[in-house]
């Protein structure tokens, strides 16, 4: 699950139409994928999730290269034209994803165990001009490297 961890939280966002009426359907998975356009020409507001990387936690006696366990990190960057609605839509983004982390509570295989939250800044950036976040999620997913192997025995 890991390395799709960032598909999770976009298809979780992505069925929130409360959200995507808010921001105009402007949701990206990694980038804002418009050929040629760079991301100072996209209306605000606007929500990107990226994958941030990805740790397996400490080894085990029964697999001394990886553990069963992976720790991923989301981020969901925010843009809007004002403070009050970048605050709002990061609210609702935190309740969204806390709210759907719950009701699967880590079972599933596509579920984190648990994930743990933090932000950045907020800021100005006065080119475009805009404020923004980024919502930080670092998650304990499952690792399954050797899932084929288990099924092959």
């Amino acid at each position: 699950m890991g390395l799709a961890t960032d598909k999770l939280f976009y298809d979780i966002l992505k069925a929130d139409t409360e959200l995507m009426e808010a921001v105009g359907d402007r949701l990206y998975n990694t980038v804002i994928g418009k050929p040629e356009v760079d991301e100072l020409n996209e209306p605000v507001p606007y929500i990107i999730v990226m994958f941030a990387g990805l740790n397996n936690d400490e080894t085990t006696k029964d697999d001394p290269y990886e553990s069963d366990t992976d720790t991923v990190n989301i981020e969901i960057e925010l843009a809007a034209d004002n403070f009050d609605e970048l605050t709002d839509l990061a609210k609702h983004i935190r309740k969204t994803i806390h709210d759907a982390m719950v009701e699967h509570d880590g079972e599933g295989l596509d579920y984190p165990y648990d994930y743990r939250f933090s932000t950045s800044d907020k800021t100005y950036n006065y080119i475009k001009p805009c404020y923004g976040i980024i919502l930080n999620y670092s998650c304990s997913v499952e690792n399954h490297l050797n899932e084929d192997d288990d099924e092959q025995d």
